[in-house]
C-alpha cells in the first residue's frame, strides 16, 4: 500500500471520529494498534462501542473487504464504509456486515460488501446513520 493509500485510510478514521465527536458521542482511540477497532464509543448508558473504519476511494463499485477475523457478532460492534471521494460513512453493524458478505468464507479470509446502485436499497439505512452509535 502506498503511503498515499495509508493516509488516506488515516484520514478516514479520523473523518469518521471527528464526526461521532461533532455529534456529543464521547470517543476514545485506542491506545494500542487493535487491528478490529479504530474508535471506541462510550455510550450514555455505561456501555461502549466498537467501529472498524475501511476507507474506499474508487469511484464507481464501492467493496469494502474486512477480514473475517475482524468481525464479530456482539452488538456493540461496527463496521465504518468511509467513502472518501463523497465523504460518506455506511455504519453497518458488524452482524449485519456478516450477514451481506459476499464471498465464500470457506474460500476467503474477508467478508465484503459492495456499496452500488443494486443493493442501495438494502444499505440505505446505514448511510451517515450516527444515531446507531448513540
Amino acid at each position: 500500500m502506498g503511503k498515499d493509500s495509508e493516509l488516506i485510510k488515516k484520514y478516514g478514521a479520523k473523518r469518521v471520529l471527528f464526526e461521532c465527536a461533532q455529534r456529543g458521542l464521547e470517543v476514545f482511540v485506542p491506545s494500542t494498534d487493535t487491528k478490529e477497532t479504530d474508535i471506541i464509543i462510550q455510550t450514555k448508558s455505561g456501555g461502549t462501542k466498537e467501529i472498524q473504519v475501511i476507507t474506499q476511494v474508487q469511484k464507481e463499485a464501492k467493496n469494502f473487504d474486512v477480514p473475517l477475523s475482524y468481525l464479530n457478532e456482539k452488538d456493540n460492534s461496527y463496521i465504518a464504509c468511509y467513502f472518501f471521494k463523497s465523504d460518506d460513512v455506511w455504519i453497518i453493524p458488524s452482524n449485519k456486515f456478516i450477514e451481506l458478505n459476499e464471498l465464500d468464507p470457506k474460500e476467503n479470509p474477508s467478508a465484503r460488501v459492495t456499496i452500488d446502485k443494486k443493493n442501495k436499497n438494502v444499505l440505505e439505512e446505514y448511510l451517515n446513520n450516527y444515531n446507531l452509535l448513540l
